[in-house]
C-alpha cells in the first residue's frame, strides 16, 4: 500500500514539473518582486527579505539580502 502511494507521487511530482516546463521552457521563469519586508538585526544590520513570484506559471523563489 505504502509503495503504491509512493509511485503515485513521484508521477504526480514528474507531471508537475513537465508542465512547469511547458509554460516555463528551460527554467526561464518571469519573476516578478511580490513582497519586500526589511528585518532590524544588530549592530544596525538590515536583513531585505525578498519574494518573487514568476508571471506564468507561479512558482515562488525568495531572497535575503544584508546590509
Amino acid at each position: 500500500m505504502f509503495r503504491k502511494i509512493k509511485e503515485c507521487e513521484l508521477l504526480y511530482k514528474a507531471r508537475i514539473k513537465e508542465l512547469e516546463n511547458i509554460i516555463c521552457p528551460a527554467e526561464q521563469h518571469d519573476y516578478a518582486l511580490v513582497n519586500e519586508t526589511p528585518t532590524f538585526k544588530e549592530y544596525g544590520m538590515i536583513v531585505y527579505h525578498r519574494r518573487y513570484v514568476c508571471k506564468r506559471c507561479l512558482k515562488a523563489k525568495e531572497e535575503s539580502d544584508v546590509i
